[in-house]
C-alpha cells in the first residue's frame, strides 16, 4: 500500500484491510524495490513449501499403500 497517510493507526488499518506492506509518501525508490524483491522472495519460498508439502503427502500415501500391501500379504500365508 502506497499512501500519504503516516499515522500508526492508519498503518494498522491498512494492514488489517489486507495490505501486505505499507509505504508512506514521499517514498524512496530503492526502498520500494527492496520491498518488492523481498515480497517476491517470500512468494517463491511459499510456493516451494507448498510443492514440498504436496510431495511429502504423495510419499506418505505411497508408504501407506506399501504398508497395507505388506500387512495384507503377511496375513494371507501362501
Amino acid at each position: 500500500m502506497l499512501t500519504s497517510l503516516r499515522d500508526r493507526e492508519d498503518r494498522r488499518r491498512g494492514l488489517e484491510a489486507g495490505a501486505n506492506d505499507f509505504i508512506s509518501k514521499p517514498f524512496d525508490k530503492d526502498e520500494v524495490l527492496v520491498r518488492v524483491r523481498n515480497a517476491a522472495y517470500a512468494k517463491r519460498l511459499h510456493d516451494e513449501t507448498r510443492r514440498q508439502l504436496a510431495e511429502v503427502r504423495r510419499l506418505q500415501d505411497l508408504r501407506d499403500k506399501l504398508v497395507h500391501m505388506i500387512v495384507h500379504d503377511l496375513n494371507n500365508p501362501l
